[in-house]
């Protein structure tokens, strides 16, 4: 009876079978590994003005963006009916007033700008929540003015905007007078907390 040689308690053939499945794996992590620091480091040699940090995210999401998973399940289209969808879905409004935007958006779409237009893996997700928050904010608008249509007729008497760099003194200059209002930033976007 011949005896046969054991590794690990297995044969000598399945023994290198595994060891070569286990070498092609550690390759792949290494090889995979490889490209995605590669492509933070390109993507910051290229965008000097970004951090690090945004950089390895937008490495990141790449994945998800070429199986077209999460945020990019739709496909790299942003149109204005898939935000108009999200919004009624999330805030339960289906008024968005007069939507003759909805033409104007999307001939703006056909734009050769705007089809030039290469959004990164981060900025493609900023875009797509930017409109998306755009047609919330804009449904509670609408459902706030319908509730108190009163708003409409308080009359204006020469407004004056006030816009400056951030950290230059125009909120302390317009604060100083006490008939003044700034809108801070949240109230502005959660509009509906705050009404």
């Amino acid at each position: 009876m011949a005896v046969q040689e054991s590794f690990f308690g297995i044969g000598r053939i399945r023994f290198i079978r595994v060891m070569v499945v286990l070498l092609l794996l550690s390759s792949l992590v290494g090889v995979s590994l490889f490209a995605f620091i590669s492509s933070v480091l390109i993507s910051r040699w290229s965008n000097p003005e970004k951090s690090l940090y945004w950089c390895f995210l937008n490495a990141a999401l790449t994945p998800l963006r070429m199986l077209r998973l999460g945020p990019y399940r739709e496909g790299s289209a942003v149109t204005i009916e898939s935000a108009m969808k999200y919004a009624m879905k999330n805030t339960k409004l289906t008024d968005f007033g007069d939507v003759t935007f909805v033409s104007s958006y999307n001939s703006m779409l056909q734009t050769d700008a705007h089809k030039s237009l290469r959004l990164t893996n981060l900025g493609y997700v900023m875009y797509r929540l930017e409109l998306n928050m755009s047609m919330c904010r804009r449904a509670r608008l609408i459902e706030y003015l319908k509730r108190f249509p009163e708003v409409l007729r308080i009359p204006l008497t020469s407004p004056v905007f006030v816009l400056g760099l951030p950290r230059t003194g125009t909120t302390l200059t317009v604060t100083a007078t006490p008939t003044t209002r700034v809108p801070c930033l949240q109230p502005c976007l959660a509009t509906a907390v705050y009404a």
